[in-house]
This record gives C-alpha cells, structure tokens and sequence, in this order.
C-alpha cells in the first residue's frame, strides 16, 4: 500500500467521521480505480469534499446495503450487458460490436433515471444512497474489472482499428454517464492515440515512390522505350476522341470512389475506411494469404516481406469515375456488389499514393495462369501486370477510347487496346470496372461527395457528413440530385 494511499484514507476516515459517517473497513484492496467524491452533510448546508483519489474503493460496513432502484438499474447496465461487459474485460477476445455502441444508449437512460432520483433526495439520504452505491459496486463480481478498464484503458494492448473503435467507444461512455454528478460518476479514462497512425501516409507515399521506380523499369513492354516516348505518342496523336481522353485526365476530370455497404455507415466516422486485413471480411475475394501474394505480385514485392507491412499501409479497393459536368456519361454501378453507398474522394489528398488498374487486379492474375497464392516467384516484367501509379495514368487511354468514341461515355475498359493508339498488353480480357488502390489510411475527411443508392443517412453518421462538409446526393432519382434531407 502506498503512502499516497494511506493519507486518501486518513483523510476520507477524518472527513467522514466529522458527518457521522464511519468506515469501519476497507474493502480487501480492489482495484477499483472508481474516482469517489464524497458528499458531506453539514448542519446548514450541503457541500462536496475534496476527491478522495485512491486505487479502492471505500467499503462500509454496518447497515445493509439498500442502494435505489435506479442506482442497482445504472449498475446492472454497466455490468450486465454482454456487448459491455465482454469488451471491456476481455478486449483480446471480444471486439467492439454495433450492439456495444446501441447499448450505450440504456445505459444513458439508466444514468439520467439516476440523476433525476438523487436530485429528489435530501442531503442526508444522499450520502447514504452515495455509501450505498459504492457497496453495490462492491458486492457486484464484474464491477472491478469493468471499473478497472474504463479508468485505465491505457492498460490494454491494442490493434489496427481497436484504438478508434475504443476511443469512440470511451468518449461515448463518458457522455452517456454525463449527467450524473460527479461524486456518483465512473472514472473514464482516455484512450491513447495510435502513434504508428500519423506515420502510416508518410509510408505510404514512400511506397508509392518506390513502386514508381519499379513500374518504370516495365514500360518498354508497352511497345515504347519509356513513358516519355508512350506520353510523346499519345499527345501527338491526330485522333479527336484520344484527344478527348487525354483532356479529361490533363483536366483531373476522373474521380476515386469507395463503395461500402450501408452497414460500413456506424464504423466509417470512427476508423475511416479498412481493408480485408483489418476487418476480416469482404465483398470480393477472402484469404489474407492469397491477397498478400497476388498484392505482392502487382508492386513487385516479395510476398514474405509484403506480408510484414503494416495492414493499414495496405491498399484500400475503389474504382475510377468520371466527373459530373463533363458532358461524359458516367456508370457507378459497374462495382455495385461493394455496397450501396458511394464515397467519392479528393484526389488532393490522395493522388500521391494512389493507384490503378486496367480491370479487376486479382482477376487479371486469375485469368494468367499465375499461382498468385504464392507470389512474387521473379521480377514482374509487364506493365499491365503491375499497379499503374497515378502519375502514370496516361497509360489507360488506350483503353477508354472504345467508349467515348461509340458512347460518349466512361464506361469499364474495352476488351482490348484501341487500334487508334496500339500499346502491346500480356494478354486480352474482359473487364468488370476500372479499378484502383489507396495506400495507408483513408478516412472520412477525405470524402468530398455521398452518394445513397437505398437509404439515406440520418443519425450521427448525417451529422458527421455534414460536420465533414460532404455534399450528400440521392441516385434513387435519375438523374441524381443532391439531398434534400427528405
């Protein structure tokens, strides 16, 4: 027992005793960590002491326990509630769960049930109800280690994601328990930020540089000795759709879209937007041994030390678009199995870890004839085997012309490379959509537009797209519009 410790409880025994309110023992050293601020009953009015800041929690004895019935309904909430209870004590087991988050709205209601109760007592049956209360937590098994992991969540190891999720979680907690006052009120810590979070774009602008160096060494099996002979060559060309095409990227009029699910809306604010490896969970292939090696094998990494970089820094799959206003006719729902809702991103804030694809990537390696579960094997020698940076975007007109020319359109890549603009490709295919891949972290703030193809957002999740300043628009009219909130 520490000499800190000892002085909180000489002194919380001399202050209570001047109130009548005798501790005759201390509860067995639990590590509460609960911060208990005592009510005092004086003869002509009532005040708070000072914080009795200790690791116990003080544990009377004498009369029984006979805590209010909204009192024992705010501990049950705290303690009883499965979606609470198991993240909290067994963090490494049980992850944050949307229940978790819904269940922190009974335990808000228990907690203001709770407030308005002690707001009808008389100084004297507070102090009692305080005692009370504090015995309860006592007699309650679950309620140390609860009370242990909110105070010192800085304890707890955690994971991609967990540190948003808990910090969310605990930020939450906190306001649900606001209205209490604070001598009944639970001790939340906070959450340490993730330091590794604020180097993950700096790495990931790294690796894109890196990976620019690489493609560059696969340019001549376009045809041309290197992208600046393939650039000369595209914009000499006399053909007015090439032309066109290249305008619309020397316009950045191509855009980046993310769809997800309308489920991803409760976890999107808090950890932006994740990967397989993150999330264990996909719409389109599902095997983290697999997405390492065929990954390895577009950046033309060795897939054991692909394997070993910071899931976080991995790429996050979108597609390309073109912009509205253009006079272009645009398909969004060439990747509609993503999800129903489309986030469209600011290229400002991204183009430099930013890549693309000619079509689906593991498809490509699917239809090669290529073990792509194992990974790199050599050195990849074609360029339409390898993420094309964004800095090398010229290299898609060949296959954008198909659709302009016929259709006035930005439709998914043609079969195969416009004769207009011959450039040598491994093989010919079929394409779902255009594809493309952002390198470290990708969160909401970096979202310009919202599209809603089914439901539109409401709740806190509207609340942050417009605390983000993100122009909602509803695709359940054509032509779209933006929102009007009905």
């Amino acid at each position: 027992m520490s000499d800190k410790f000892l002085l909180s409880v000489s002194a919380g025994r001399r202050l209570l005793a001047e109130t009548g309110i005798w501790f005759a023992t201390l509860a067995g050293m639990r590590n509460y960590l609960f911060a208990t601020l005592v009510s005092l009953l004086v003869p002509s009015a009532f005040t708070v002491a000072a914080p009795l800041s200790c690791e116990n929690v003080f544990r009377v004895t004498g009369d029984k326990s006979q805590v209010s019935a909204e009192g024992a309904a705010l501990v049950a909430g705290i303690t009883e509630i499965p979606e609470i209870v198991g993240p909290l004590v067994n963090p490494g087991r049980q992850a944050l769960t949307w229940n978790s988050f819904d269940s922190l709205s009974s335990v808000k209601a228990k907690a203001d049930a709770y407030t308005a109760k002690l707001n009808t007592l008389t100084p004297s049956e507070r102090a009692k109800e305080l005692r009370d209360f504090v015995n309860l937590l006592e007699e309650t098994p679950i309620a140390s280690e609860i009370v242990d992991a909110l105070a010192a969540p800085k304890a707890m190891k955690y994971t991609p994601t967990k540190y948003d999720l808990r910090m969310s979680f605990y930020n939450k907690l906190s306001e649900a328990l606001k209205s209490l006052p604070p001598e009944f009120r639970f001790s939340v810590g906070q959450v340490p930020g993730d330091k590794r979070l604020a180097k993950i774009n700096d790495k990931a602008r790294k690796f894109m540089r890196e990976h620019e160096a690489l493609f560059e060494k696969t340019i001549p099996s376009t045809g041309y000795s290197d992208y600046a002979a393939y650039e000369k060559a595209v914009r000499s060309s006399a053909d007015p759709v090439v032309q066109r095409a290249v305008a619309l990227i020397d316009q950045n009029q191509l855009d980046v879209y993310i769809r997800r699910p309308e489920q991803g809306r409760f976890w999107i604010p808090m950890t932006g937007f994740q990967n397989q490896f993150v999330t264990d969970s996909s719409r389109g292939y599902m095997g983290k041994e697999g997405r390492n090696g065929v990954e390895s094998l577009l950046t033309d990494r060795n897939v054991a030390e692909y394997s070993k970089l910071d899931n976080e820094l991995k790429p996050k799959y979108g597609a390309l678009r073109v912009k509205e206003g253009t006079g272009v006719k645009d398909d969004v729902s060439s990747a509609n199995w993503y999800g129903s809702d489309i986030y469209t991103l600011k290229l400002e804030a991204i183009a430099d870890r930013l890549s693309i694809f000619v079509g689906d990537s593991l498809n490509h390696y699917n239809s090669s004839g290529v073990n792509w579960h194992v990974g790199r094997t050599a050195p990849v020698n074609n360029w339409d085997g390898m993420l094309i940076p964004w800095s090398r975007r010229l290299l898609i007109v060949p296959y954008m012309i198909e659709t302009l020319k016929y259709s006035n359109a930005f439709y998914r890549p043609s079969y195969s490379a416009a004769p207009e603009l011959p450039i040598k490709r491994q093989q010919d295919r079929a394409h779902e959509y255009w594809e493309s891949q952002i390198f470290g972290r990708v969160t909401l703030d970096m979202v310009k537009t919202f599209e809603f193809e089914k439901t539109p957002p409401s709740g806190e999740f509207l609340a942050e797209l417009k605390k983000h300043g993100i122009k909602i628009i509803d695709r359940r009219v054509n032509p779209p519009v933006e929102w009007d909130g009905k």
